[in-house]
């Protein structure tokens, strides 16, 4: 039996294991449901272009978190945020563009982490502008 609380469960699909980050997320951050978040994400959701910068910077914090947030050493995800981050992280971007509160997540979560990506990532998600380039 699955619990749904472990989202790091390794017999559990990719899919699943998003879904079930991205309930558990949904509810502390917003206090919603998933229905709930793909109806507010719905109306002010981010460019097909900036989800997937979102989820290239995603990915280039979960390659700096190999130790899944066992270590404090200042890189990748913290503890709080390792399961939904890994998840959005090995999620196809299909999948994450295919419903408004996975692409929610997907922007908030590398918002957070958008220091810990390159300056180009940071622009294409809309984070930045030209003149941070030059930092």
């Amino acid at each position: 039996m699955t619990n749904s609380r472990n989202t790091t469960d390794p017999s559990m699909s990719p899919a699943q294991s998003l879904a079930a980050a991205a309930r558990r997320s949904a509810k502390t951050r917003y206090g919603l449901g998933l229905s709930g978040l793909d109806a507010r994400a719905a109306r002010d959701m981010a460019g097909r272009d900036a989800v997937e910068a979102a989820l290239a910077a995603l990915r280039e914090v979960a390659n700096r978190d190999p130790d899944r947030a066992r270590l404090r050493d200042g890189r990748g995800f913290a503890r709080c945020d390792m399961p939904l981050g890994h998840a959005l992280a090995s999620a196809p971007s299909g999948e994450v563009l295919g419903r408004p509160s996975f692409a929610r997540l997907a922007m908030d979560l590398a918002r957070k982490y958008r220091r810990q990506v390159p300056n180009a990532l940071a622009m294409r998600m809309g984070l930045t502008d030209q003149y941070d380039l030059f930092d």
